[in-house]
Order: structure tokens, then C-alpha cells, then sequence
């Protein structure tokens, strides 16, 4: 990738209860801050949590524009952990928003999760990552504890040309979230 191309990237956050015990301290909403914190000013960034519903944490927002840090990290830090996991719900609003966003940009999505698909009695829909990849979008998946399907989320990052990680512990989060900047934007 070019490294004076500038980038829109939307985070895509689980915020399930199950998060509540597998990432206690939060640490997932300090990897989103820190990535943010350190991309150029002209980058652009969107963060959604996602349960079985989807609540949006920061609008699309120019890193340049960002003028109150501390109120940018409390956002961010603003988690629930309540309800199941649409992991396909999350990936068609994450396409919804790069779609609105108007500019020649590279554009990724960050899919963090600690489950799978478990929301109203609906499978993860396939089509989901065959979509954000005909669009061009990259997902990169980021998957947290030992209860997931972890055939689902490599797929979602093969389909879509991402990369898959794997964290046991929350600890671990920050430095995922630097190592996928790293390999994205230089």
C-alpha cells in the first residue's frame, strides 16, 4: 500500500456480555484509542460496537478534526458488555459505512470479537465478507479468548484478503492493533 495514500478505517468492537469476563479491564477500547491516536491526520475513522445490536461509539471522524483527545478515549471506553454477537450484522453496517464515505482512500475494517455468531437464532451469514470484498474492503479479524468459531472469522479475513489474529487474553490487544497498523499503513 502506499504510505502517503490516507485510510478510512472503521473498528468494529464485540461488546457482548461475554466481554465483561474475557477483557474486564477494557483493554480492547485502549488498542482503539492508541491506533487512532498514532494514524496521520488525514486518515479517517469510525468505531462500532456490536452485540446482537449496534451502537455507533464515534462518528466518521478525520483524525485532524479530533480536537479533544480525552473525550475521544472516554468514548471509546464507553463499553457495556450486554447481550449475543452478530458478527454478520457488524460487518454489513462496517460495508454501510465505508460505502458513505467519499473519498479516494484505502478503506479496512478492524473486526475484534471474543465469540461467534449467537443472536436471535441466526447463522453468520456467509455472504457478509464476499460482499466487503467485491467493495474491495479488507477485514482484518482479531479474535479474543477460546470460545469462538474460528472457522468463520479466517474466513472473513482470507475472503476479504485480511489477515487473522488470535489472542488468548486481553492482554495482548494493544499490540495486535500496532502490529495490524504496522502491516497496513507503515
Amino acid at each position: 500500500m502506499d504510505e502517503t495514500a490516507n485510510y478510512d478505517v472503521v473498528f468494529l468492537v464485540d461488546d457482548s456480555g461475554s466481554m465483561a469476563t474475557n477483557d474486564s479491564n477494557k483493554v480492547r477500547a485502549t488498542a482503539v484509542y492508541n491506533f487512532i491516536r498514532t494514524q496521520s491526520g488525514g486518515d479517517g475513522i469510525y468505531v462500532e460496537f456490536f452485540t446482537d445490536s449496534l451502537r455507533t461509539g464515534v462518528e466518521y471522524t478525520k483524525v485532524n478534526a479530533i480536537q479533544d483527545w480525552g473525550k475521544l478515549q472516554k468514548t471509546i471506553s464507553n463499553l457495556n458488555s450486554s447481550g449475543g454477537t452478530d458478527i454478520s450484522g457488524a460487518i454489513k453496517k462496517g460495508i454501510s459505512i465505508l460505502d458513505g464515505i467519499d473519498r479516494n482512500t484505502e478503506k479496512m475494517m478492524v473486526l475484534l470479537t471474543d465469540g461467534k455468531q449467537d443472536t436471535k437464532g441466526t447463522a453468520y451469514d456467509d455472504k457478509a465478507a464476499e460482499k466487503a470484498n467485491a467493495k474491495g474492503y479488507k477485514i482484518d479479524v482479531i479474535s479474543l479468548g477460546e470460545d469462538i468459531d474460528e472457522d468463520v472469522l479466517k474466513t472473513i479475513a482470507s475472503v476479504t484478503g485480511g489477515k487473522y489474529y488470535t489472542s488468548e487474553t486481553a492482554d495482548n490487544l494493544v499490540g495486535i492493533y500496532q502490529e495490524i497498523q504496522g502491516e497496513n499503513m507503515g
